[in-house]
């Protein structure tokens, strides 16, 4: 229970300083970048000083695809939607959007897997949406606050819908990577993944903004994009971690 408080806590605060960092400095992929990047070289740094193998030579085709199908859709899709989405929408919107990755967790594991929730998951996934209800109520008015128009506002909230459902299903295939790679700990597939998602959102920031660093509009840029990054870092190693023991709609439902 304590462990699912932080993460709660930790994964509604980057929710918070993401918003922050993004209205005012809108570079989706470089942030998703930079997060992910970082937080792939500190992990395996910290196998390297521990002693521990960073070796994944030994993975066969069907580990290796279901690595980089992690990777890209957790680490590049969903994280740069999340980011571009967070543009245009408040806090508390993303974080209600962010409330339906249960059910959207629940169902694609209906459709792939015919996996069928239990009557308490499901009375505890309702339990847990409708508690947003009331802070819903109480949100500003986006438009006012972010100064942007109405038809910005319902494409930001598609956007980050739409990486929601990438965020949903990313974790389904971590779910699958830890299965099937059980030799190698969840925190250096993590790690790995976090590189290659990282890459591809690189890639994809070169190619739209081209071979400089984003000019930042705020002084704290810097500062949120790094408090953001160690947020990552520990809050998706903790993930990652527990897939191990739980399915991947309780792992979501502890981020929600």
């Amino acid at each position: 229970m304590f462990l699912v408080i932080v993460l709660y806590v930790l994964f509604t605060a980057m929710i918070f300083m993401h918003s922050a960092i993004m209205v005012d400095n809108p570079y989706p992929f470089f942030v998703a970048a930079f997060r992910t990047i970082v937080g792939g070289l500190f992990l395996l740094s910290v196998h390297v000083f521990s002693g521990k193998s960073i070796k994944i030579s030994g993975m066969n085709v069907r580990q290796i695809y279901t690595l980089f199908l992690h990777a890209v859709i957790l680490y590049t899709f969903s994280l740069a939607g999340f980011a571009a989405g967070m543009q245009y929408i408040d806090g508390i919107t993303a974080c209600f959007i962010l409330a339906t990755a249960p059910f959207i967790t629940a169902l694609i594991l209906y459709v792939r897997d015919k996996e069928i929730l239990t009557i308490q998951k499901c009375v505890g996934l309702l339990l847990g949406f409708v508690a947003l209800i009331p802070i819903i109520l109480m949100q500003h008015d986006p438009i006012v606050a972010h100064q942007i128009s109405a038809n910005q506002i319902y494409w930001g909230q598609f956007l980050f819908f739409i990486a929601n459902i990438c965020y949903a299903y990313g974790w389904i295939l971590a779910q699958d990577l830890v299965r099937v790679a059980t030799k190698y700990s969840p925190s250096l597939l993590n790690a790995y993944a976090m590189l290659i998602g990282g890459i591809c959102s690189a890639i994809l920031y070169l190619c739209c903004e081209g071979f400089h660093f984003p000019q930042v509009v705020t002084q704290d840029f810097w500062y949120l994009l790094l408090l953001f990054t160690l947020a990552t870092l520990i809050n998706y190693n903790l993930y990652a971690y527990l897939l191990r023991f739980y399915s991947a709609t309780f792992v979501i439902v502890t981020g929600k």
